[in-house]
C-alpha cells in the first residue's frame, strides 16, 4: 500500500531537531564570507526587460559577525566577470538566507542590516534542514507518491522555493537586483537549493549538479541535504517528461 503522506509529514517534523543539530555539527565553526564559495548561477533573460542576477555563497558576515556588504559586492563583481557577465555597479541586494532558528543570532545580524539600510536591499529567510529519509529506501510506488507531494510533507518545500527564487529573478525593482542565496558554509543547504535550481532551470543532470556542489568545498554535501536534493530530482522526473533525468547517482 502507498504510504500515508500525513504519516511521513509527522515523522519529518519529529526528526527536524535531529537534522538541525547534525547540520550545525557538520558545519563546525562559524563561517565568514569567502570569495571561493561565491558562485554565479544565472541571470534573467535580457529580452524580459529586467536585469537581475542569481548567485550562491556562504554566510556574508565578517569575523566580527557584521554584515560584509562591501566585500560581498566586490566578490559578486569578481565572480560575475569570471562568468563573462557584467554586473552593474549599483544594484538592489536580496539576501536570501537559508539558516534555521538555531542560528538566530546570524539571522538577526543580516535582518538588522537591511532594516537599517532599506535602500540597499532586503532580507528573506527560508529555513532549510534537508531530509532524514533516503528516497532510494522506498519502493517505487511510495517514492513516486511522496515525490509528487514534496510541498505537502517536506520542511524545505523545494518546489515552492524554486518558484520563489525564479520569481525574484524576474521581478521588477528600481535597480537591477542580485539574489544571493546562502546558508552558513555555502555547501550543504546552499548546495541542495542551488543544485535543485540547476536541474529545474539550467537543464543540468542530477549528477552534474551534485558533482559541482561537491567541488565548492571539496567534500560531499551532507546526507540530509543530499537526500532532499534527490527527492526533488525524483519530483522533476515523475512530474515532467522534459525532466526525465536519472536520480540514482550515489554521493558516497
Amino acid at each position: 500500500s502507498v504510504i500515508s503522506i500525513e504519516a511521513v509529514e509527522n515523522f519529518q517534523t519529529t526528526s527536524m531537531l535531529k537534522v538541525v543539530a547534525f547540520s550545525l555539527f557538520f558545519v563546525g565553526c562559524l563561517s565568514t564570507l569567502s570569495l571561493e564559495k561565491v558562485r554565479y548561477i544565472d541571470r534573467s533573460d535580457p529580452q524580459s526587460g529586467v536585469e537581475n542576477f542569481l548567485f550562491r555563497g556562504n554566510e556574508p558576515l565578517t569575523s566580527n559577525r557584521e554584515f560584509a556588504y562591501d566585500d560581498l559586492k566586490k566578490y559578486l563583481s569578481i565572480k560575475a566577470q569570471d562568468a563573462n557577465v557584467t554586473l552593474p555597479t549599483d544594484f538592489y541586494l536580496i539576501d536570501f538566507n537559508l539558516l534555521n532558528f538555531i542560528e538566530d543570532k546570524d539571522i538577526w545580524k543580516e535582518q538588522g542590516f537591511f532594516e537599517n539600510n532599506k535602500n540597499l536591499g532586503e532580507f528573506i529567510n527560508w529555513p532549510i534542514i534537508g531530509s532524514v529519509w533516503n528516497p532510494l529506501d522506498f519502493p517505487e510506488t511510495e517514492r513516486k507518491e511522496m515525490s509528487l507531494h514534496l510541498d505537502t510533507w517536506t520542511f524545505d518545500k523545494i518546489p515552492k522555493l524554486m518558484e520563489r527564487i525564479r520569481g525574484l529573478l524576474y521581478a521588477n525593482y528600481s535597480l537591477p537586483a542580485v539574489i544571493y542565496v546562502h546558508c552558513e558554509a555555502g555547501t550543504d543547504r546552499t548546495g541542495e537549493v542551488s543544485g535543485s535550481y540547476y536541474m529545474k532551470y539550467l537543464g543540468w543532470t542530477f549528477e552534474e549538479s551534485m558533482v559541482y556542489d561537491n567541488k565548492v568545498d571539496n567534500r560531499s554535501i551532507s546526507s540530509f541535504s543530499f537526500h532532499a536534493f534527490q527527492w526533488y530530482c525524483f519530483s522533476l522526473a515523475y512530474s515532467s517528461p522534459s525532466h526525465a533525468i536519472a536520480c540514482n547517482f550515489n554521493n558516497a
